[in-house]
């Protein structure tokens, strides 16, 4: 409810091109996104209540975690992104507090959304910084973030927008270099052989500014380039992705699109 106020006009415009391009179906797409959102949800709730309170969200863009998930006063949510990014965002909630309910068609809606972004307990950081550039790490410890604390660290979306290997690797070893022992690493990369490049291929994602511009060429690349970085403990897991055929949604496995796990357990 949140995420479809935050995205607004431009999000569904989005969304229409790239379904339009033959990216996927309205379904299709949401029942993927949901799958991915929960995935996360669950390994970033699993992490606090293992006694992590420290969330650092990498390419953080719109999400609204920090009021969604049931997290206590004691959990700092450091969401790291460019100004503009947060800029926009900030100008969506104070709409979003503006809004009359006529406009969802229900007063309930409209309440809901209220409720969420009052009823969140946890601290909230927003640290302006281009993770492109290696000096994000510092500005991230000069924000509040303990590297001495174990954090749960987030980058759902985000390395395929990175300009290639070199930046890739590099961001790896800031988050490697930010993690106390028994802190947790997950996100999400692309591999060769994606099976939505039709859309991107059509030119949607540049339109919007946001065209993909890096993949891995393997699964095994992706595990390589994180056990390099002193990762332990790397785990793969192909996403899920929905196709309509007619009789409804199929879901299946994606080797293009891969989900990755990785921690510090060790001071080394």
């Amino acid at each position: 409810m949140l995420a479809e106020s935050f995205a607004g006009d431009l999000g569904r415009a989005f969304l229409n091109a790239f379904r339009a391009a033959g990216g996927s179906t309205p379904e299709g797409e949401a029942r993927g996104i949901i799958h991915r959102t929960n995935y996360y949800d669950a390994a970033m709730l699993q992490a606090v209540q293992s006694g992590c309170t420290q969330l650092l969200l990498l390419g953080s863009g719109l999400d609204t975690r920090a009021w969604r998930l049931p997290l206590g006063e004691g959990v700092t949510v450091f969401e790291v992104d460019v100004a503009c990014a947060h800029e926009f965002k900030r100008e969506r909630l104070a709409e979003i507090e503006q809004e009359q309910p006529i406009r969802d068609g229900t007063t309930e809606s409209h309440a809901k959304k209220l409720a969420h972004l009052r009823g969140a307990k946890c601290k909230r950081v927003e640290v302006d910084a281009d993770l492109s550039e290696a000096r994000w790490g510092r500005l991230v410890a000069d924000a509040g973030f303990d590297m001495e604390r174990p954090a749960f660290i987030l980058a759902e979306g985000l390395l395929m927008y990175l300009p290639d290997k070199d930046v890739t690797e590099g961001l790896f070893k800031q988050v490697r270099g930010l993690m106390a022992p028994g802190s947790w690493f997950m996100g999400c990369a692309f591999v060769s052989g994606l099976g939505c490049a039709d859309a991107a291929d059509n030119g949607v994602m540049m339109k919007f500014g946001c065209a993909w511009t890096f993949k891995f060429e393997s699964a095994d690349e992706v595990r390589d380039a994180l056990e390099a970085t002193g990762f332990g403990s790397v785990t793969l897991k192909q996403a899920q992705i929905f196709f309509d055929q007619g009789a409804g949604l199929v879901q299946t496995s994606s080797p293009g699109y891969q989900y990755f796990s990785a921690r510090r357990d060790t001071e080394a």
